[in-house]
């Protein structure tokens, strides 16, 4: 797939290490991003890193593992964006058995 600018791009795990670094990556080729990670603060410094004019990120404090947080998420990004163009699986989750 081409990114082009004005492409949206999801990323879970967008607060730290492979998340942040893709997340520069495609904010320097002009993508929209909605950014996802269950730590507020590391959202908010890898939006410091990625904010630039002409560029929309969305911060989104969710647990992947929550269908219901998931589907807002998504909701979201649709009524702002419109589409979602690029989806990156970073994050990951356990499941604990009882």
């Amino acid at each position: 797939m081409k990114i082009k600018k004005g492409h949206v791009a999801v990323i879970t795990g967008a607060g730290g290490g492979l998340g942040r670094s893709l997340a520069e990556q495609l904010a320097s080729r002009g993508c929209h991003l909605a950014l996802i990670d269950i730590n507020p603060q590391a959202l908010e410094e890898t939006r410091e890193k990625v904010q630039r004019p002409g560029i929309d990120v969305l911060l989104f404090t969710t647990d992947i593992g929550n269908r219901e947080q998931m589907e807002a998420m998504s909701s979201a990004v649709i009524e702002k964006f419109g589409t979602i163009n690029l989806l990156i699986n970073n994050a990951g989750i356990t499941i604990q058995k009882s």
